[in-house]
């Protein structure tokens, strides 16, 4: 592949990346805001988790396949709970 078609890869990957980012994003806020309205349950808590384990996923994917990836050393994968990820509104 050449430097000019490998540009127009690179650069079409990292829009794919950002908008799948962008996506990832509502996803997770709307877990925060069905969270809070849901009376909490184990079920309600279990399905979040697996969703935001998902998430975490699909955000390493995605990491793996933008051209400014960073080495495996430096990501940090560690679970994270959907409501960890949104400050509470005061």
């Amino acid at each position: 592949m050449d430097t000019a078609s490998r540009e127009v890869l690179g650069k079409a990957t990292a829009r794919l990346a950002h908008e799948i980012k962008n996506s990832l994003t509502g996803i997770v806020g709307a877990l925060e805001v069905l969270q809070d309205r849901l009376s909490p349950t184990t079920e309600i808590d279990d399905i979040m988790e697996r969703v935001g384990a998902e998430v975490q996923r699909i955000e390493g994917s995605v990491k793996e396949l933008s051209p400014t990836r960073r080495s495996p050393e430096t990501i940090h994968r560690a679970p994270r709970r959907p409501r960890t990820l949104v400050i509470p509104a005061r």
